[in-house]
Order: structure tokens, then sequence, then C-alpha cells
């Protein structure tokens, strides 16, 4: 079955032009559009694409109003498109897989498409729209390794190694007993990979694996704190405080 892709973006030469380079694209059906602001938002509803191409100062409502206004449920994979750069970091707290800047050149692209792709082999695209703090649907088989490339070679990491993850801008810094690695992809995405019974995210910026984890505390009336067996602490989202505990309690 095609990825089934929308752009949203108010500038038509741009527009074209990412048409372009997706009509090139196999596996890849285009959802045919001109709309940008509220009625993209009933276009997205009606069409209800596996892919947005989206674009981020756009008259009427910014690419970051449209994604806010997606019914989470139903929420698509989200590539931001833009001429800014200062976005980036806003982007990937969205939940965005990839962010380029315009002119987009083709090997961009090509990246752009890569992501999409992986993400669509991990499950389908219809459990892969998850909210920023939704638990994800997790396919029935996950790697069993994590693969990093790191100056020119490929090293595969075990779960078990991994501590905790946190994302830091428009990468991930993956915490092992060993060492650091740093990963250019969101959290959103590598939290497909983890075992739910082994991983838990405490925050849109953390995942913690479940044996590091020594306490939680209260800091403030609303505010919480988990600490981890060396030492290290993270804050907790109110929202998850109740779920942490009833997760680590099974």
């Amino acid at each position: 079955m095609d990825i089934r892709c929308l752009i949203i973006d108010d500038e038509p030469f741009a527009r074209r032009g990412l048409e372009m380079l997706l009509e090139l694209q196999e596996g890849f059906t285009l959802i045919p559009n001109d709309s940008f602001g509220e009625e993209a938002l009933k276009v997205i509803a009606d069409t209800k694409p596996d892919v947005l191409l989206l674009d981020i100062q756009m008259p009427g409502l910014t690419g970051f109003d449209l994604l806010e206004a997606i019914d989470p449920r139903h929420r698509p994979l989200v590539v931001f498109i833009t001429a800014f750069d200062q976005f980036a970091v806003d982007a990937f707290k969205a939940n965005a897989i990839h962010y380029i800047l315009k002119p987009v050149r083709t090997e961009d692209f090509a990246g752009v498409i890569e992501r999409i792709r992986e993400r669509m082999a991990i499950q389908p695209a219809q459990e892969a729209k998850t909210d920023i703090f939704q638990n994800p649907g997790y396919p029935e088989t996950r790697p069993a390794r994590l693969l990093i490339k790191e100056k020119g070679r490929e090293i595969f990491i075990s779960f078990e190694e991994i501590k905790y993850i946190e994302a830091r801008s428009y990468y991930l810094v993956i915490h092992t007993n060993q060492k650091q690695f740093l990963l250019r992809d969101t959290l959103a995405n590598i939290e497909q990979k983890l075992d739910p019974h082994m991983f838990f995210r405490i925050h849109r910026s953390t995942v913690l694996r479940k044996d590091t984890i020594r306490s939680i505390s209260i800091i403030s009336g609303s505010k919480f704190q988990v600490s981890t067996v060396d030492g290290r602490e993270f804050s907790l989202s109110r929202d998850r405080k109740k779920e942490l505990s009833d997760w680590l309690r099974k």
C-alpha cells in the first residue's frame, strides 16, 4: 500500500517543488492540495494522510497551530519544511520525524523519504500516529539491538545496556553503562523500539529503564522528580506520575 502524503504550504512555488520531488518516489501517493490555515484542517480530516509535509510560517494558522488542532489519535507523521532554522527545537518537541530547510535539496529530501520509510516499516501508520505524551502502540516484534552510526562505524547496542535516553534539540543522547552515544532521531521513534515492560517515558524528553529508578519525590505541590540508582535526577511529568507508580509495581 502506498504512503499517502499531504503537503501544506502557502507558497505555490515551494509546494510545486515538493510535489515534483515526491512524484519521483516509489510507493508514495500525493494527495492534491493547495489549501492552508483552517481549510487545511478540513483537508486533513477528510483525507487522513499518513504523512504531512508542513511549512511553519503561514497566514492564519502556523504549522504548529495546525498540528495542535489535529486530534492526537489521528495525527499523521510530520515533516517540517521551512525557510527558518530557529524552529528546529520546537519542531522536534512536537514529535516531527524530520526537519529540513528551504530551498529543499534533492539529497535532503532523500533523507526525509528514508526516515518516512523507516517509521512506516516499524508499524502501521495508524498506530504510529501518537500524541507527544501518549504511549504509542508497540509493534509485536521489536529489534533486539539499536544501531548507531558513529565516525564511520556501525555500533550495535543491546537495549539491556541502555540506562536512559534524553532528547536534546534535534538529537538523542543514549546513556549506557560504558559511555554516551548521540543519535539523530526523535524520542517518539525510538520509543517504538523499546520494550514497554522495561522502559518508561517519564517526560517529553526522557525515557528511563525500569531498574535504574530508585525513587519518586515531590519537589513542590505539582512538581515531581525521579532519582536513579546512579544519582541522576529527572523531572517527572505530573500527568505521568500515577502511571509511573503503577507501572513500577508490576
